[in-house]
């Protein structure tokens, strides 16, 4: 009789314990650990730099590095026009190589609508914002000062063809 009780409370102690938030914390780490640490990514090069229109930062621009293969990277400005780019993790970097770049700015046409039907209106030359009219080009050096500054043109002339 002893074997069976004792058996019987093993059982009921670890069919309870499972039912623990530690045991659920436990399982959950278990399989955070297991799952590794993820795919291998190709190496990225810091890349921040300063977006200008007739030598005025623009704030709150974004900024985009399009290799002509791989992930693209993007960025925002910030008030005084600077921008640090990412591609797969904030901060990371971009793929070295050859870019197209693309800047653009929209604004709500009439101002701070809650409205989520309002129309925005381009607010820097609409060829900046294309990858097939912008003119901007980069090339980012894998472990070189990739610190680079767009002054835009209130008329640019755009690009002929993309790289792609």
């Amino acid at each position: 009789m002893p074997t069976t009780l004792f058996s019987y409370t093993a059982a009921w102690s670890f069919t309870c314990f499972w039912r623990t938030p530690a045991a659920i914390a436990l399982g959950f780490l278990v399989c955070l650990g297991s799952a590794g640490c993820g795919p291998d990514r190709p190496a990225t090069a810091r890349v921040t730099g300063t977006v200008t229109l007739e030598g005025q930062p623009v704030a709150e621009a974004d900024v985009n590095f399009i290799p002509t293969e791989g992930r693209p990277a993007s960025g925002r400005t910030d008030a005084e026009g600077r921008f640090s780019l990412s591609t797969f993790v904030p901060g990371d970097g971009v793929l070295p190589g050859e870019h197209v770049v693309t800047v653009s700015k929209q604004v709500a046409k009439d101002g701070d609508s809650d409205d989520p039907y309002r129309e925005f209106i381009d607010v820097l030359p609409p060829a900046y914002g294309s990858l097939q009219t912008s003119p901007l080009r980069a090339t980012v050096e894998a472990g070189g000062s990739n610190d680079l500054t767009f002054d835009l043109d209130p008329a640019p002339t755009a690009a002929t063809k993309s790289p792609r």
